[in-house]
């Protein structure tokens, strides 16, 4: 996954204190613990990793913002790895844009929370959801403002 997702750094581990330190390699300052060097969006790619390798028999999954610190691109790839999660429902959260598309997921499985309220996209217009649909495009215009 560390590939994956184009991280600019090597990567290995030593032992310490009878268990494993993650260590990565800067290109400028030389081999540092992860948490010491890693961003914000690397340490959540971390985190996801870490759940999603723990979680196998998992039914159910909700998480929040799954993506506030990564590139779009990321956010894709860790929803494709989300949809080959056998037996579980997942419900994740975002303010990704690009994340709404037909190649993703159906129209009619992208919902709108706002004002308290969850509203399927397919019953927030009039307009009969097509896959040609462009959801982002729909969405950025005010299609689905009721």
């Amino acid at each position: 996954m560390v590939s994956k997702g184009s991280l600019p750094c090597g990567h290995g581990h030593v032992a310490v204190g009878g268990g494993n330190t993650l260590l990565f390699k800067s290109f400028v300052a030389g081999w540092k613990t992860f948490f010491k060097v890693a961003s914000s969006g690397t340490r959540a790619l971390y985190t996801f990793f870490y759940w999603y390798k723990t979680a196998k028999d998992v039914s159910f999954m909700y998480v929040d913002e799954f993506d506030a610190y990564y590139h779009y691109e990321l956010s894709e790839y860790i929803v494709t790895i989300l949809e080959k999660m056998t037996n579980t429902q997942v419900i994740i959260t975002s303010h990704n844009t690009n994340l709404l598309t037909n190649k993703i997921m159906r129209p009619d499985c992208y919902f709108i929370l706002s004002n308290n309220k969850l509203t399927s996209f397919a019953d927030a217009t009039s307009r009969e959801l097509r896959e040609g649909h462009n959801l982002e495009k729909l969405y950025m215009s005010g299609e689905f403002d009721g």
